[in-house]
């Protein structure tokens, strides 16, 4: 009976959904930032993705994982190709009792290669789900951060949501690549210098 090698699984592309609300600003406030003619803007979070320089990065990183792996497991199909070729060949070589032997190890030795390719597929998955989480999180900061300093009220995610109309001015997402390439670029503060340790023994008699 024929078995089936095991398949090379296909990467899903990176989907984000990003939506978050930032409070009103009191226009009592003395510190609150001049009002804007909208409150509400839009950020494309998948753009900010492909567009930044970080994204780009972190997504080649995750590509590369993506097909060393995919090696490996183009590798255990060869393996189950190479078995099968055997097992036809050894069938008309032995007696029925020893095929029958050969078959189910090599049966065997075909699921654990298929368990192997998909527990690659299960841990590339988590990867990329990790992936997503992490970059979502800093654009989302960057994007929170950016819209309390100009005074927006409201931020979505423009791929959510589905908007019949809206005007350039209202989609941020250009400003937020800037701003994310920024400050992923900006050097981290140095550590507080350590005080200086008392010398020991005072001053001479």
């Amino acid at each position: 009976m024929g078995m089936k090698p095991a398949t090379v699984f296909q990467i899903a592309a990176i989907l984000l959904a990003v939506v978050f609300c930032l409070p009103a600003h009191s226009q009592t406030s003395a510190q609150a930032p001049a009002r804007k003619d909208h409150e509400l803007a839009l950020v494309d979070i998948q753009k900010v993705i492909n567009q930044s320089v970080r994204g780009r990065q972190r997504r080649e990183e995750f590509l590369k994982s993506v097909r060393a792996r995919v090696a490996e497991v183009e590798s255990y199909r060869k393996e189950v190709d190479t078995l099968n070729r055997q097992l036809a060949e050894k069938q008309k070589a032995v007696t029925a009792a020893q095929f029958e032997k050969h078959r189910a190890d090599a049966e065997r030795r075909v699921r654990d290669l298929q368990r192997k390719a998909e527990d690659i597929s299960e841990e590339l998955q988590r990867q990329e789900g990790r992936l997503a989480s992490d970059l979502a999180l800093d654009i989302k900061a960057v994007a929170a951060d950016y819209a309390r300093k100009k005074g927006y009220d409201l931020v979505l995610e423009s791929g959510q949501h589905l908007i019949p109309y809206k005007t350039p001015s209202v989609d941020i997402t250009d400003q937020i690549i800037r701003e994310y390439d920024a400050a992923v670029s900006a050097p981290s503060p140095s550590p507080p210098a350590a005080p200086a340790t008392p010398s020991r023994g005072g001053g001479k008699k």
